[in-house]
């Protein structure tokens, strides 16, 4: 098999309604939307039977252990009560100081954490901003026009994040 670049493809599919139904519940007990669920068990097999080449499974298993840990986080500062708009930026920053996050996150993206412009950097924290999203249950703050409120962030590993507050429908 060959490697190529990393880049997600949106796949539509049809499942059997129970096999639907066992992914759902167990994607509910793990604190995850189905989809990302369904996403992570497929990653999960390439990883074990050895489908990636070389780099693509070191890179799959960093951005598992990092989208697991950053939610996991997030989690627990619901958990805490200490759901604040922040929770992404708060989540990450608690990660940032986990010498093997951090190390996981820089092999995913292939250079250092601090440095900005790097393009890699960009589907990552877009996935982990979508899955805290998701993994507490919230919805993006707007403004009065309908545009997502977002806040610049300096000495981390994101540049800016979305403000969220808790999802209550």
């Amino acid at each position: 098999m060959t490697s190529t670049p990393t880049k997600a493809v949106k796949l539509s599919l049809s499942l059997d309604g129970a096999v639907h139904a066992a992914l759902a519940a167990a994607a509910y007990k793990q604190g995850e939307v189905t989809t990302r669920f369904i996403s992570q068990v497929l990653m999960e097999y390439c990883i074990q039977n050895d489908l990636f080449e070389g780099e693509e499974k070191i890179r799959a298993e960093a951005m598992m252990a990092l989208v697991k840990q950053v939610t996991a986080t997030a989690r627990g500062l619901v958990t805490d009560g200490q759901f604040a708009p922040t929770i992404t930026r708060d989540a990450i920053a608690v990660c940032l100081e986990d010498e093997r996050w951090l190390a996981d996150y820089e092999t995913f993206i292939k250079g250092k954490w601090h440095i900005h412009g790097n393009p890699l950097k960009g589907a990552i924290n877009r996935e982990m901003g979508y899955q805290v999203k998701r993994a507490v249950r919230a919805k993006v703050i707007r403004d009065e026009a309908g545009e997502p409120l977002t806040e610049k962030v300096s000495n981390s590993a994101i540049q800016s994040f979305t403000l969220l507050e808790p999802d209550t429908e």
